[in-house]
């Protein structure tokens, strides 16, 4: 739990941090898409943290982890850091990024984790909010 606190506070210190410099600070638009890419990425973490056992008991249940960075069946451990690793990374990205490209680069971020959770979801793995 202190490393998932500390690395959220680092993530979004970027973000603090770029609104204090003047020629790297998000617009509104900018900080509405690192939160909406955020609360789908909490998404797809919840969905993702229950693919183990979701077959259990199933006929003809195939669900696996299909991220090559993953593995097919990651541990706990494993997913939790994935995804921590990964909202730092993306908010990082998206301050040190050229603004100009900023937004693009976040749009197509949250169109791209939108779309793996919406197929999670068509194969029956839920999230919750």
């Amino acid at each position: 739990m202190k490393k998932t606190i500390l690395a959220t506070i680092l993530a979004m210190s970027c973000v603090a941090h770029a609104q204090t410099i003047p020629e790297k600070a998000f617009s509104a638009t900018q900080i509405a898409l690192e939160g909406a890419f955020d609360a789908v990425l909490v998404a797809d973490y919840q969905q993702t943290s229950k693919i183990d056992g979701f077959c259990d008991g199933r006929v003809n249940c195939s669900i696996h982890e299909t991220n090559p960075l993953l593995g097919d069946d990651p541990g706990r451990a494993r997913v939790h850091n994935y995804f921590l690793t990964t909202a730092a990374t993306h908010a990082a990205v998206s301050y040190f990024i050229d603004p100009k490209y900023r937004t693009a680069w976040q749009a197509v971020s949250l169109g791209l984790e939108t779309a793996v959770v919406i197929h999670n979801k068509h194969i029956g793995l839920n999230f919750n909010f």
